[in-house]
């Protein structure tokens, strides 16, 4: 009967961070771990940075508009008169 390392990378990568699952990524490969187990791990570990990007991003292109429109004359007095 196989392992299954896919499971196992579920379990040893939940409620982590990004930073803690590498720091488990790195224990693994400095204990032995299998290839397979910790080839799971990084995939985890990518997939969840990827979304985290794509957060990351929608909070920067929001921010940058709104910089933008502070710029604009008309849009200052109708924030300072509570309308925007």
């Amino acid at each position: 009967m196989h392992p299954n390392y896919k499971e196992e990378a579920i379990c040893l990568c939940k409620n982590k961070t990004s930073a803690e699952m590498m720091a488990t990524i790195c224990e693994a490969k400095i204990n032995g771990a299998p290839p397979e187990l910790i080839q799971h791990m990084q995939q985890i570990l990518d997939l969840s940075s990827r979304g985290g990007r794509s957060l990351e991003r929608k909070e920067t292109v929001l921010c940058a508009w709104t910089n933008y429109c502070r710029t604009s004359w008309i849009y200052r007095l109708l924030e300072r008169l509570g309308l925007r």
